[in-house]
């Protein structure tokens, strides 16, 4: 069984357990219709049409990226005889993991668990010289392992899959421009995700291979030393950390963990590098320094290519330096989804079913409010499909109210009713999911535009159900109006002060001076949402740029934008101040970027909208009972200030916050 110190952290555990049960991407892919699977193929999905459009989906932007980075695709065979992974090495430490079978003339052959081997071949085949690297090789190829059948578990482990795969042969003194560009990458995956991540570096292990010459250790410390060259210009200093011995045997890599909605920690990108393949597979470029020196003909070394290529019972090799005149390339490995399938499980999850409009599988349902408009509700979904939009119309004899709630309940973007007065005009009214009324008299072609704006920008969803709850509050409706805005007035007297304002988890990306003030330093913060927040802050004559870099503050982030000294302000960092003394408060060291903090016993309560906090001036009620205490907590009229995992903390005690 599982203890808890106190009921407030089982009350809190149960939650979480609650919303993770209710997000499963299991109950919403069912429900949804987007996957299935069936015990004659166990660990295999079977992705229904829905579903299908999500995956295909996820590659596209990919494949998108592919074209933009330098990327080029390739295929590769499914089956190959398992000689080649005895020479890959796979065969000796993953046998037990791979589909293995003999053929007719009792040959023994395998489906590839991974894609790594064959494009080392497809490296072998031809002259390579050092101006062809890097080649960067990706490939989308499906992928087998034999997963113990007790261990599979919906998409997350499967025995089929795909993966946004790809090689990078490059030279040694490529590699941080390859690493960064593989970050690069990556921040922009999961910045369109609106995921949050951590960087390491795993450093070689006990177990490293090629430590035994001083060439090899020697291109182990310049491996290592390229990643945190690359680790530091991406993030800055003291913004990854180090896992020392936990790289793989064949080379040092960066371990990526992605948070999900649920602050959950997830390793889907990967880069990795390999300097062993390179050495069983022989593979080599003609050096810089042997095209300086004039080395033997071309002709000469493509007989020696021809020759070798056909003699593969002489590999693996184990000569760790190349013939002369060559060099070995550096291999890196790196994906940004990782496993397709179990990218789409996470997501799912982390959107719990409603999906972004780019990746959505429903994105637009035309419902006719008669009958008589169903001709129109299809030409008018006919539109929306010509543009590229996955779009339906329901004309079955259904209810009105039992067409809406269908399509909200299986997550359509967008629902436009139409009816005989649209038809005339060439109007739709117009209801983002989550809402229960729809604005009416919008033009067809503006709101198609609308639309394709959002889905090529590939832009969050909004939390219309807060902006639908405050409309209803000011008695936006027809009916109710005055009762509503009575239910306004008496929630508003019984929600607390502190708990209108919502402070969050910050970091600090980037600190630079204030253009126009000596006393101000600018910085980007992140604060879990899709972009960071600019903010002015009065700290320069108490934290040098390096202290300001970096570092994991509290926001206060539902603030009217302001003006300080020219320069746009989006937030305030909270501060304990005694005299002239003045410092951080300080969340827990393992608190999530982005998380919401709360007072103790108060939790439950929605912040408010920064228009609301200007014209109530709200933060200047709380800020008077925002204190540390005799221990330095941080608290809110003798309530602590939590995350999920401790309290807030400053090093003043018994001092005002502000």
């Amino acid at each position: 069984g599982i203890a808890f110190p106190d009921k407030k952290l089982m009350n809190l555990w149960e939650k979480k357990m609650k919303r993770q049960a209710e997000l499963d991407h299991r109950r919403i892919g069912a429900d949804n219709k987007l996957f299935m699977f069936h015990e004659l193929s166990p660990g295999s999905c079977f992705f229904l049409p829905h579903g299908t459009r999500i995956y295909n989906t996820l590659v596209d932007f990919i494949k998108h990226q592919y074209i933009h980075r330098g990327y080029t695709e390739v295929m590769t065979p499914n089956i190959f005889h398992t000689d080649l992974w005895k020479i890959s090495g796979h065969y000796k430490h993953y046998r037990d993991d791979m589909f293995l079978f003999n053929t007719n003339d009792k040959e023994e052959y395998a489906l590839k668990p991974m894609n790594c081997p064959g494009h080392c071949l497809m490296f072998r085949q031809g002259l390579r010289s050092w101006r062809d690297l890097p080649i960067r090789m990706a490939d989308f190829g499906v992928l087998h392992r034999n997963e113990l059948k007790g261990a599979l578990g919906g998409l997350t482990r499967v025995r089929r899959f795909q993966q946004d795969d790809a090689h990078i042969f490059c030279r040694q003194s490529q590699i941080q421009e390859e690493v960064l560009g593989a970050l690069d990458f990556m921040k922009h995956v999961y910045g369109v995700f609106g995921m949050t991540y951590k960087l390491e570096r795993s450093t070689r292990p006990k177990k490293a291979v090629g430590l035994d010459t001083p060439d090899g250790v020697k291109r182990w410390d310049d491996a290592e030393d390229a990643l945190a060259a690359a680790l530091d210009k991406f993030a800055g200093p003291g913004n990854w950390k180090d896992n020392p011995g936990d790289g793989a045997f064949y080379g040092p890599k960066i371990d990526i963990k992605v948070f999900d909605c649920m602050e959950r920690v997830h390793q889907c990108a990967t880069i990795q590098l390999d300097f062993q393949l390179p050495i069983r597979f022989n593979l080599k470029y003609k050096s810089a320094d042997d095209h300086a020196h004039g080395a033997a003909g071309k002709g000469d070394h493509d007989a020696s290519q021809h020759k070798e290529h056909h003699l593969f019972k002489e590999l693996p090799n184990t000569n760790a330096s190349p013939d002369k005149g060559y060099d070995r390339p550096v291999m890196v490995h790196r994906a940004m989804l990782g496993s397709v399938e179990r990218m789409i499980a996470i997501l799912t999850e982390h959107f719990g079913g409603k999906w972004p409009l780019w990746l959505s599988p429903r994105q637009v349902m035309v419902i006719p409010l008669h009958e008589s408009c169903n001709e129109y509700a299809v030409q008018v979904a006919q539109k929306f499909v010509d543009a590229g939009f996955y779009a339906d119309a329901e004309t079955s004899n259904k209810k009105f109210k039992r067409k809406i709630a269908e399509a909200q309940q299986i997550a359509y973007n967008y629902m436009l009713c139409v009816g005989p007065k649209d038809m005339e005009a060439g109007t739709t009214g117009l209801r983002k999911r989550g809402q229960t009324v729809d604005s009416r008299g919008h033009n067809v072609d503006d709101v198609l535009k609308q639309l394709q704006q959002e889905r090529d920008t590939k832009a969050m969803p909004s939390d219309l159900g807060n902006e639908e709850k405050d409309s209803k509050a000011q008695g936006g409706g027809k009916k109710g109006g005055h009762k509503a805005k009575g239910k306004a007035v008496q929630k508003k007297v019984d929600q607390p002060e502190f708990t209108k304002v919502e402070v969050k988890v910050g970091h600090i990306l980037e600190c630079w001076e204030h253009p126009n003030s000596d006393k101000l330093w600018m910085e980007k913060v992140d604060v879990g949402d899709k972009y960071p927040k600019q903010i002015a802050s009065g700290l320069r004559a108490y934290y040098t740029q390096e202290e300001m870099q970096g570092r994991r503050i509290l926001v206060v982030t539902n603030l009217k934008s302001a003006k300080l000294g020219g320069e746009t302000s989006s937030g305030m960092v909270l501060c304990a101040k005694d005299g002239d003394k003045v410092v951080f408060v300080d969340p827990p060291a393992d608190a999530k970027v982005g998380e919401v903090i709360f007072a103790e016993g108060l939790e439950g309560h929605k912040p408010i909208s920064a228009t609301q906090m200007k014209k109530g001036k709200v933060f200047e009620k709380v800020a008077p009972d925002l204190k540390t205490n005799a221990e330095g907590v941080a608290t809110w009229q003798g309530k602590p200030l939590l995350t999920s995992t401790g309290p807030c903390t400053a090093s003043l005690v018994n001092a005002l916050i502000n």
